[in-house]
Formats: structure tokens, sequence, C-alpha cells
């Protein structure tokens, strides 16, 4: 019989490295995942502030790195 192998994890990023958020002005921005391939935009991450999906003019969801600023 062979002995029982446990894998050992990588850690990613460091102990000194803070997370950070997206902030649009004051307002913290929350990550969310977007099916828009029906619509032909595709599938991605997009933000909400307050509940609300963030937008370009034409309805189309913004995806999550253009929004807002890290802090």
């Amino acid at each position: 019989m062979g002995t029982a192998s446990t894998k050992v994890g990588t850690r990613i990023g460091s102990k000194t490295s803070i997370p950070r958020k997206r902030y649009v002005g004051e307002e913290l921005v929350t990550p969310c995942w977007y099916h828009g391939s029906r619509e032909g935009h595709g599938n991605y991450m997009t933000g909400h502030i307050n509940s609300v999906t963030v937008c370009d003019d034409t309805g189309k969801p913004v995806p999550f790195r253009q929004i807002g600023a890290l802090k």
C-alpha cells in the first residue's frame, strides 16, 4: 500500500499586501458577475454601487477594472 500525501498550497501575495477596493467618489464599488452572452456582450465582472449596476451611456455594464479608482 502507498502512503497518503498532502499537497501544500501556495500563497498568493505577501504579508505586506493590503487588499485595495474600488471607489467612485466616496461610494464603494461591489464586484458582480455579468451574464450578457444573450445580448452579445459576453460574461465578465462588473460592479454595483448601492445595489445598482454601473452602466455606460448605451446601458451596457462597465467592466469592473474600468470603474472608479483603487484606494
